[in-house]
């Protein structure tokens, strides 16, 4: 597969080289001001500025699978025009949908929380856990190791609410969603969405990523084994 990713503002490394090591991996096109370390084999290239720029370069590149790390650039409404594309259709496109991003202002999320009737915790500090989610909108997986109590508290139960609801409200969903939880009194309560990528989160993961991606595509994500370093 030809692999293009829009970096982050934040190190993109580790992330970087998940892809890089997958078998499915061809060639990988990274475009980012922010990594100068970039692992032998990636190809840097310049800002690609305008939606038709991107489109003609995922065309010539014949690229197969594009993922979207840049928050700017998903709240300034690029992966929603891209999906919209009828000449992008078989690539595959991992983001966020700028309708998703803006439902984090305060109101629009106490309306979601209240009207779904989803566990959301009150605390402003105190612990909280990150769950990475790969997700086509309806099957999910988390793809972030988490600590042993954890299991015992079933949150994939919230996490198919919040989906669920995201359905509901026609706010699509194909890619990565990590989601905070308050650990509270043995119960896990949903904290806020988190639309920032830090490669780090990734570093413990051993399944194939690019796998991943295609196995959410193609619809076999709950087939699946998630494994861990």
């Amino acid at each position: 597969m030809n692999i293009l990713v829009l970096g982050s503002n934040n190190n993109d490394e580790i992330f970087l080289k998940k892809v890089q090591n997958s078998h499915h991996c061809s060639q990988l096109f990274y475009q980012s001001n922010n990594c100068n370390n970039l692992p032998v084999g990636i190809i840097k290239i310049e800002e690609l500025k305008s939606k038709e720029v991107i489109r003609t370069f995922c065309l010539e590149k014949k690229i197969d699978l594009f993922i979207i790390l840049n928050r700017d650039l998903s709240i300034n409404g690029i992966y929603d025009e891209l999906k919209s594309e009828e000449l992008l259709k078989k690539i595959i496109i991992i983001g966020v949908s700028e309708k998703l991003i803006s439902l984090t202002e305060d109101e629009k999320f106490i309306h979601f929380i209240s009207k779904y009737n989803i566990a959301n915790s009150k605390e402003k500090s105190g612990e909280y856990f990150k769950i990475i989610v790969l997700t086509n909108g309806i099957d999910f997986q988390i793809i972030n190791q988490q600590k042993d109590y954890l299991i015992e508290n079933d949150i994939n139960e919230i996490i198919a609410t919040i989906l669920n609801a995201l359905n509901k409200e026609e706010i699509l969903v194909t890619g990565i969603l990590t989601m905070n939880f308050n650990f509270e009194n043995g119960k896990a309560y949903f904290k806020n969405f988190d639309f920032n990528i830090y490669s780090a989160d990734f570093i413990n993961l051993e399944t194939d990523l690019v796998s991943l991606f295609a196995a959410m595509d193609n619809g076999t994500l709950t087939d699946t084994n998630i494994e861990f370093v």
